[in-house]
């Protein structure tokens, strides 16, 4: 059985089911519109995007320019022409010479064609469909403007202004300084100007960087001051310094003084950049140093080597301290004087104390220490004597006997070399000195040289060293040979103009050597004083070839009375000898085997007999000089 309200329910609920059923109809058709409109607008996307691939959808103007449906070069192209006034025009620069341009085109002034043209292809691409096809309906019917932009090369306009600076500043002028006798003249400076790249860049760049810029810009640049490096004031300043540093100036050594001249001074100093970079005073240290090394005679002084005292039993007793050299170094000296007078330019105050020159020290052969480490062990290893007749060939000894004196004491240090004309020196009259013997035209001439004889000391001191045994360096045999010497072991020092010989000999020991003369007339001899070092030396006897016997002549001169006799020359033979030696250390070592070679040219013997004058006597050609003297000196040169 059914109510009533059951049979009222049941017709509204299928009412409400048809309803149902009809709105599912409804919105199912919607659905199905919707999906059809999409696929349309889809559908017409995908045409549009196969129409215009790679081109500007329609609609779309760069600065008024229809770039509708155009490749990226076709783009390009029309917006390079359309604008291409923007590249187009004149800068005047307005400079304190006149007016200068610079044009659009060479400074990079134009517009972005590929940012642009890329831009126009961007324009409907990208989002949805339906929102592509309704921007790009909306596009096609409203169209979408791009607006340009400008650019300028920053770099370019800074070159351009930086040429025009060029042309038109004004260069400063330096003061000049003057030396005259009055003293100094300043001729001022000049300041000058200089266009303000950087700021007129920046105008230049802000004023065409808009679009509507237009085709000439005109630019007042300004003009900044320029200093001279030379001011006026540092000129002023440095006449003053200069002024400062013209006083004397003395040197000093010790308690010893020199002066420099203010006059030397003003010719040192000049005005000039100096390597700090300022303006002043400078002294030209050349100048300096070559006046600096004139003092050198007066400044340096020799190294004095110790020398040692013997008893009367001949040993050494005690030492003689050794003396310092010092040798001038101008140029260091030239700049500790730069340096006073500078310091004299900077304070009108400063008194400059003396310049102590700079000097480098010379260090004697043989040291205080080194000899007094000898003394006790030193003994003689060596002695020769020679003896010889006073005769006016030899000065009466005196040609002899002062050389000796002089070589007395001489210490030889180790390796250091005895060479007889620096020990012995020139020979002058002043220090006693007279003619002697020497060999003209092969004889011999009893005054024919100055300071002749002199060999029998060069001979005696060679014959004490070979016998030493130390290193020979230099040695020269006789014209002829001389009896009172050694065959082949003789040694002649002679000196004619530039040229000569000298008899050297070096102490190639590690002690020093002190030789002592001993001179007394027709008497001289050489002894050697060192440490024992255990040498032996050994001489072959002397091998003589090419032996040429003399003849014994007379000769008649009225130079003597008639019957009186002089003999003139003895006579002796020519020949060639050599003397072999060998020096060994004293456990048998050589340490050398030398040989001396000796030419002793032919001398015959010369008797003068007096005579009595002939009426008329045979004219007798003066005869010509010929060195080496037969025993040593100094010849005059020959005339020709």
């Amino acid at each position: 059985m059914t109510t009533p309200t059951e049979t009222i329910a049941a017709p509204a609920i299928r009412a409400s089911r048809r309803r149902a059923r009809l709105l599912s109809l409804t919105i199912l058709g919607v659905l199905f519109g919707a999906l059809a409109a999409v696929a349309l607008a889809t559908g017409l996307v995908v045409a549009a995007d196969q129409q215009y691939e790679g081109r500007v959808l329609p609609g779309v103007r760069v600065a008024g320019t229809d770039l509708s449906g155009m490749d990226r070069d076709e783009a390009r192209a029309a917006l390079s022409a359309a604008l291409a006034p923007y590249g187009q025009g004149t800068v005047v620069v307005e400079t304190r010479a006149g007016s200068e341009e610079i044009s659009y085109a060479e400074i990079g002034r134009s517009a972005t064609i590929d940012e642009l043209a890329e831009q126009a292809l961007a324009v409907g691409r990208g989002g949805e469909s339906v929102d592509r096809l309704v921007s790009g309906v909306r596009n096609a019917v409203r169209g979408v403007e791009i607006e340009p932009r400008v650019v300028i090369d920053a770099a370019k306009v800074s070159a351009a202004l930086a040429a025009i600076a060029a042309r038109t500043d004004s260069t400063p002028t330096d003061a000049r300084v003057a030396y005259r006798k009055d003293g100094y003249t300043v001729t001022p400076a000049v300041p000058g100007e200089t266009l303000d790249v950087e700021a007129a860049t920046s105008t230049v760049v802000a004023a065409l960087s808009t679009t509507d810029a237009p085709t000439e810009v005109t630019v007042t640049p300004t003009y900044v001051p320029v200093e001279p490096a030379v001011t006026t004031s540092d000129a002023y300043e440095a006449v003053v310094a200069a002024g400062r540093m013209q006083g004397v100036l003395q040197l000093a050594q010790g308690k010893d003084r020199w002066g420099i001249s203010a006059a030397n001074i003003r010719g040192w100093v000049s005005l000039g950049y100096r390597p700090d970079g300022s303006y002043g005073p400078i002294v030209d240290t050349a100048k300096a140093t070559t006046l600096i090394a004139k003092l050198a005679p007066k400044v340096e002084r020799p190294a004095k080597s110790a020398k040692f005292l013997l008893g009367k039993d001949g040993k050494v007793v005690g030492v003689v301290a050794a003396t310092e050299g010092r040798t001038l170094d101008p140029a260091a000296t030239a700049v500790r004087v730069a340096q006073a007078l500078l310091a004299r330019a900077q304070d009108p105050a400063v008194k400059p104390a003396p310049v102590t020159i700079a000097y480098t020290p010379v260090r004697p052969a043989v040291t205080t220490a080194e000899a007094e480490e000898a003394a006790p062990l030193m003994k003689r290893i060596s002695t020769w004597t020679t003896n010889y007749e006073v005769s006016e060939r030899n000065g009466f000894a005196r040609n002899i006997s002062i050389p000796t004196k002089i070589i007395d004491g001489t210490v030889i240090g180790p390796g250091e070399e005895f060479d007889f004309w620096k020990v012995v020196g020139i020979p002058t009259a002043e220090q006693g000195y007279q003619a002697g013997g020497a060999i003209i035209n092969g004889h011999t001439e009893p005054t024919g040289a100055f300071a002749g004889g002199i060999c029998s000391c060069s001979t005696t001191i060679f014959n004490a060293a070979v016998r030493a045994g130390f290193e020979i360096l230099e040695r020269e045999a006789h014209y002829y040979y001389i009896s009172r010497y050694p065959l082949g072991l003789d040694a002649t020092v002679w000196l004619t103009g530039s040229t000569g010989r000298s008899m050297r000999w070096r102490n190639d020991t590690k002690y020093p050597v002190l030789v002592r003369g001993f001179a007394s007339p027709g008497v001289v001899r050489f002894d050697l004083y060192s440490v024992p070092t255990g040498r032996t030396v050994e001489f072959t006897k002397p091998l003589v070839k090419n032996y040429i016997a003399a003849g014994d002549f007379t000769r008649y001169t009225t130079t003597l009375p008639a019957g009186a006799a002089r003999r003139l020359e003895y006579p002796t033979a020519g020949m060639d000898t050599w003397v072999t030696r060998t020096v060994r250390e004293k456990d048998g070592t050589v340490v050398r085997t030398d040989t001396f070679q000796s030419h002793y040219a032919k001398v015959d013997g010369l008797t003068l007999i007096g005579k009595k004058p002939d009426p008329k006597p045979d004219a007798t050609p003066e005869p010509t000089p010929e060195p080496p003297p037969g025993d040593g000196g100094v010849v005059p040169t020959p005339t020709p």
